[in-house]
């Protein structure tokens, strides 16, 4: 190769173009750290070997952290997150599930089914869509300022039913059908009926008895 055909060359590597170095790839870091406080959707954490940290929910971390909770966190450029919470101390703090970000939270599955010895909904409207509602409970009480029933057909089948009211207003449209072996009324003033046609049938005695009866 002469002197010539050397400087050719060593001018043709120096204009070739530089190759672009691939860019490091991000890193992701696990800790472990304690929990300190919790503000808003803020958790300030403790890790070992350093100070207090601020990091926020992983929207996979749907248990709320609570001050005392031994938690697993990843660090990486988008900031310090919360993924698990790894130790609680019993009885301290109560469990609250929320996913950070989200304006609702939907269960999806064929059979769910809640085993509680209490169980406490504390909601301004509830709403239930159901093809069949099967209730049992050995006591319901039921406290309400009003109350709206709509149905195509009820029936109530109880031992003793027991109602009290200081006014009460019932309208039939059709017919009223009472079937009782005793019906016993007492009234402490009057007792009024009033129809366009009125018929009292007896197999035995028709008694009225008063101090003072008037007919016509």
């Amino acid at each position: 190769m002469t002197e010539e055909t050397c400087i050719t060359a060593f001018e043709h590597v120096q204009a070739s173009p530089v190759l672009h170095q691939p860019a490091p790839a991000q890193t992701t870091r696990l800790l472990v750290g304690q929990v300190m406080s919790v503000a808003d959707d803020t958790v300030r954490l403790k890790v070992s070997g350093g100070a207090g940290m601020a990091a926020h929910k992983a929207v996979s971390c749907v248990l709320q952290p609570c001050v005392g909770d031994t938690v697993m966190c990843s660090s990486s450029s988008a900031g310090l997150h919360v993924l698990h919470i790894l130790k609680r101390q019993a009885n301290r703090h109560p469990a609250v599930i929320s996913v950070p970000g989200a304006p609702s939270l939907s269960l999806e599955q064929t059979v769910v089914e809640v085993r509680a010895e209490n169980l406490t909904a504390d909601v301004r409207r509830i709403r239930a869509r159901s093809d069949e509602l099967h209730l049992v409970t050995r006591l319901t009480n039921l406290v309400t300022g009003g109350m709206e029933l709509v149905a195509d057909r009820l029936k109530r089948i109880c031992r003793m039913e027991m109602s009290s009211a200081e006014d009460s207003v019932r309208t039939v449209e059709n017919t009223d059908t009472l079937r009782t072996g005793r019906m016993l009324r007492e009234a402490s003033e009057i007792i009024s009926h009033r129809s366009e046609i009125a018929v009292i049938e007896a197999r035995g005695d028709v008694r009225v008895n008063g101090e003072r009866i008037t007919m016509g």
